[in-house]
């Protein structure tokens, strides 16, 4: 499977940007701070383990497989997760991605 066009275009206007392009690690990335994220800031933000400043990097490869990962807690990650899955979407929605139909 690959990342469609069209969902590439949703990862563009919510400000992914290609990364390692023309590499086996190609992608689209974005980094937030987990304040930014609606679901992050509600529910994952402790002060203890995840802070407001936390910086949370959002990876989508090219074969529509979506990664978060967060410098101060490692063990916080998810993925890789189908971006078709639910939870995959999900986390494309926290991230600002407006998924078209």
């Amino acid at each position: 499977m690959s990342v469609s066009e069209q969902i590439v275009n949703d990862l563009q206007a919510a400000g992914f940007t290609a990364k390692n392009a023309g590499t086996f690690e190609a992608c689209f990335s974005k980094t937030m701070t987990a304040w930014d994220m609606p679901y992050m800031r509600e529910h994952a933000v402790d002060g203890e383990h995840i802070f407001e400043g936390s910086e949370v990097v959002i990876d989508v490869s090219l074969d529509g497989m979506v990664t978060m990962t967060i410098d101060d807690c490692p063990g916080a990650s998810e993925g890789p997760l189908d971006v078709n899955s639910e939870d995959g979407a999900a986390l494309l929605k926290d991230a600002g991605v407006k998924l078209s139909s």
